[in-house]
């Protein structure tokens, strides 16, 4: 994988920055599939059923708060992460199904 992170979470807050244009994400993590470093995503108290992180995300992309499930995806750069890709993940795996599928 060449990202430094990959988790299954979604978003539980979504702040926008005018000054440097960016959008702030705290993210509820369920899955962490892939992280290079295990300081991205920390469980604030032991009793929480979820791990808590922090990306950016340039405001132009839109990101907003909404219910359900992501795949997110990003790079750890400059002291934060970025995020790269934030896929529904029901979209993701209907997808990968199809994928799948189609090599039978």
């Amino acid at each position: 994988c060449s990202m430094d992170f990959v988790v299954i979470g979604s978003l539980s807050d979504v702040t926008h920055n005018d000054a440097t244009d960016l959008s702030n994400l705290t993210l509820h993590v369920k899955q962490v599939i892939h992280q290079r470093e295990p300081y991205f995503f920390e469980r604030i108290k032991r009793s929480d059923p979820h791990l808590i992180g922090h990306v950016t995300v340039p405001m132009k992309c839109g990101m907003r708060q909404g219910d359900g499930d992501f795949l997110l995806t990003g790079r750890h750069r400059l002291n934060s992460l970025t995020l790269k890709c934030a896929s529904y993940l029901h979209e993701w795996r209907r997808i990968q199904h199809e994928v799948e599928c189609s090599h039978v």
